[in-house]
C-alpha cells in the first residue's frame, strides 16, 4: 500500500469511527478528505466505500433520497470493482432506506438479493442482518410469529460470530421483539440501547431500535386517525 493510499484508509477509518458514535459533521469531513486521493490512484473499492459512508450520513439525518444515491454509486463500483461484500452491505443499506419509507416491497428485494449473494459466498453475517430485516417486514405485515422465527435465526448465526461485542445487545432487542408485555418490552429495550451505546454503535440503536419504533408509532397514529372510532 503507497503512502497516499494508506491516508486516504486512515481518513475513511476516521470517518467510520466518528459514524458509528453518531458524529456525523466529523464523520462527514473525515469522508471529504478521502475521495480526491482514491480518484487519484483508481482505488474503486476506496471510492465505493466513500460512497457509502456519505451514504449512511445522509441517511443519518433522514435526507433518504440522498442516501439511496450515493448507496446506488456505491453499489455500482462494488460491482466494478468485484467486491461481492461490499456489495451485499450497500444492499442492505439501501433495504433500510426502503423499509424507513415504507417502501417493504423493495426492500424485500433488496434483502432477497443481498441473501442470495450472501448464499453463494457464504457470507453468515450477512444473512443474519437479513434475517433480521426481513423480520422487520414480517412483523409490519402483522405476522409476528414469523418475525420471531426470523428474528431467532438471525440470532443464532450472530452467537456464531466471534469477539462480537454487539451480541448481547442483539439479545436483549430479540428479547424485547418477541415480548408481549410492555413493561417487559420496555425493559429489554433499554437494556439493548445501553449495550450498545456503551460500545460505541450508536448506529445500531438509531437503526434498530428507534427506526422501527418511530415507524410503528407513526402506523399506530396513521391508524388510529383513519379510524377515530377505536379511540375512546
Amino acid at each position: 500500500m503507497d503512502d497516499e493510499s494508506g491516508e486516504a484508509n486512515s481518513w475513511h477509518a476516521l470517518g467510520d469511527i466518528n459514524g458509528l458514535n453518531w458524529r456525523l459533521d466529523e464523520a462527514e469531513n473525515c469522508y471529504a478528505q478521502a475521495p480526491a486521493i482514491y480518484q487519484r490512484t483508481e482505488n474503486l473499492l476506496g471510492k465505493a466505500n466513500c460512497a457509502q459512508g456519505f451514504g449512511d450520513i445522509k441517511f443519518a439525518r433522514g435526507q433518504t433520497h440522498e442516501a439511496q444515491l450515493k448507496y446506488q454509486k456505491a453499489l455500482s463500483l462494488h460491482r466494478e470493482g468485484g467486491s461481492t461484500r461490499g456489495e451485499v452491505g450497500v444492499l442492505i443499506r439501501m433495504a433500510l432506506v426502503a423499509f424507513s419509507k415504507r417502501d417493504d416491497e423493495i426492500a424485500e428485494t433488496y434483502l432477497q438479493a443481498a441473501r442470495s449473494i450472501c448464499r453463494r459466498i457464504g457470507e453468515m453475517e450477512g444473512i443474519a442482518s437479513v434475517d433480521w430485516l426481513l423480520g422487520e417486514l414480517r412483523f409490519a405485515e402483522n405476522a409476528s410469529e414469523l418475525a420471531c422465527d426470523l428474528w431467532s435465526k438471525s440470532i443464532q448465526i450472530k452467537r456464531m460470530i466471534p469477539r462480537d461485542l454487539s451480541l448481547p445487545g442483539w439479545e436483549a432487542l430479540y428479547k424485547a421483539k418477541c415480548a408481549s408485555d410492555i413493561e417487559e418490552i420496555a425493559v429489554w429495550l433499554e437494556q439493548a440501547r445501553a449495550i450498545w451505546n456503551r460500545i460505541g454503535r450508536r448506529d445500531l440503536v438509531a437503526e434498530f431500535i428507534d427506526l422501527p419504533l418511530r415507524r410503528n408509532n407513526n402506523q399506530s397514529s396513521n391508524d388510529n386517525a383513519a379510524c377515530p372510532n377505536i379511540v375512546s
